[in-house]
């Protein structure tokens, strides 16, 4: 019997799938970690947090204000700020202030980041694509929906 089958003995109400999610869900997570970067990416010696830092970065289509940044992260402004600070000594990230608002601090991608996030992107790509092309067509179109479905319940809590 499988794993999503043995899920679902414990029944269908909101409480059992919620337990049965409760178990799969960072066994999902650490699978999709593996899902990072390769040997071959220049980013490959970035942290994780410095990593999904420039990924929020590039979706947000630069400049991104660093109280932006943070709540992308799910992080405090000061841990954003010591995640930047790294990324900048490393030359991904450069740093400008806002012309009407010197306060305010905005992050854009460098060279070395944009770079960096095309690599990552490529990677995930060829991963996605030799699972994909291990599937039939109609698990592929149900692998989609599946995270197009989760995407939207996560984007929305």
């Amino acid at each position: 019997m499988s794993k999503a089958a043995k899920s679902l003995e414990r029944g269908t109400d909101a409480t059992s799938i919620a337990e049965a999610l409760t178990d799969i869900f960072p066994r999902m997570m650490i699978n999709m970690s593996r899902l990072g970067g390769s040997r071959s990416c220049s980013a490959t010696t970035l942290t994780a947090p410095q990593l999904r830092a420039l990924l929020a970065v590039e979706m947000e289509h630069e400049p991104m204000r660093m109280s932006a940044l943070a709540i992308a992260l799910g992080v405090t402004q000061s841990t954003a700020t010591d995640v930047t600070k790294r990324l900048m000594r490393l030359g991904y990230l450069t740093k400008k202030r806002l012309a009407g608002d010197e306060r305010v601090v905005c992050v854009s991608l460098s060279d070395r980041g944009r770079k960096a996030v095309a690599e990552m992107r490529g990677e995930k790509f060829r991963q996605f694509l030799k699972i994909c092309e291990a599937l039939p067509e109609d698990e592929r179109v149900r692998l989609l929906k599946s995270h197009q479905l989760i995407l939207g319940i996560y984007s929305a809590m």
